[in-house]
């Protein structure tokens, strides 16, 4: 494919990291898209060091991070508890916004959905990778925009719930 096709497929991205994410989206590597990221034993983070700290930065990327877990903020707690045991309920209001907590296998991030990705919903599983690249950092939190993210897609199994994900015992809304 060329540099052109790779890049109105994937609209504003330029057209390197479209062709990149097209790369990566190859049946050889359809199997990376699988592992679970925590688990490969990489000894260094794709990102650069405390991501948390970081206020009114750039992360140029690309950076291949892994979903750990996601959440609706603008869903109330009693909503959420409705929803529980049923995985087949998924909410996805016009007005969300969705929380995600992310991984590159050794530093977790958090991000915000700035502008609505429509590849993603409250129903997108742990261990969805994603491509972000050119991503604004305020206050810790990566704020995403469709420009600035690839969903690629994959699994990979996930030790255990988000930190911060509300829970559907909890008591009171958290964001």
């Amino acid at each position: 494919m060329s540099s052109n096709q790779a890049a109105s497929a994937f609209g504003t991205l330029p057209a390197e990291l479209a062709q990149l994410a097209l790369s990566l989206r190859a049946p050889a590597l359809s199997v990376a898209l699988q592992i679970d990221l925590a688990a490969t034993g990489l000894s260094v983070s794709s990102l650069p060091a405390d991501v948390a700290g970081m206020h009114k930065a750039g992360l140029a990327g690309p950076f291949l991070l892994q979903l750990v877990g996601l959440w609706d903020i603008t869903e109330t707690d009693e909503s959420r508890r409705d929803r529980a045991g049923d995985a087949t309920l998924v909410s996805d209001s016009a007005n969300r916004t969705l929380k995600l907590h992310l991984t590159d296998g050794l530093q977790n991030v958090y991000a915000m959905e700035y502008k609505r990705i429509a590849e993603l919903s409250t129903g997108t599983a742990a261990g969805t990778k994603l491509l972000v690249h050119n991503v604004t950092v305020r206050r810790g939190m990566l704020l995403l925009t469709p420009a600035c993210i690839i969903v690629l897609g994959g699994s990979g199994a996930i030790g255990g719930p988000s930190p911060d994900a509300p829970s559907s015992a909890s008591t009171g809304a958290r964001a």
